[in-house]
């Protein structure tokens, strides 16, 4: 069965890559969208590199082990990710920035830290 999707890397077959096709048109839309609201990117750094979202809160997931070192949490990022999506598609509380959106995943449980626009959800490895 051939693949469904590309990948964020793929190179097509009419030469080029995915970005280089992808970012001219999701670059000014992505754009619109964040100077009207907040956007909060859960995409991978890869699918996030399709397109850039100017002022956009980003998101990380990492690890951390008991002698206090941290890396990428690659096999359930998209659970933890998820879970901060419905914590913030089920408040009432509207965030305007990556303080606020701590502050919500924080009250949920979840224990978060923040540096700039750029939220990390720490979880245990």
């Amino acid at each position: 069965m051939p693949a469904y999707r590309l990948s964020a890397g793929s190179a097509l077959p009419a030469g080029g890559t995915l970005a280089a096709r992808w970012k001219p048109v999701l670059e000014p839309e992505l754009a619109a969208l964040a100077a009207a609201d907040l956007v909060v990117d859960l995409r991978s750094g890869s699918y996030a590199a399709l397109g850039r979202v100017p002022g956009a809160v980003t998101v990380t997931v990492l690890a951390e082990r008991p002698d206090g070192t941290r890396s990428v949490v690659s096999h359930f990022n998209k659970a933890h990710k998820g879970r901060l999506a419905r914590v913030l598609a089920s408040t009432r509380a509207e965030p305007s920035d990556a303080a606020a959106v701590a502050a919500i995943a924080r009250r949920a449980g979840m224990r978060v830290e923040r540096r700039g626009n750029a939220v990390e959800v720490i979880v245990p490895a």
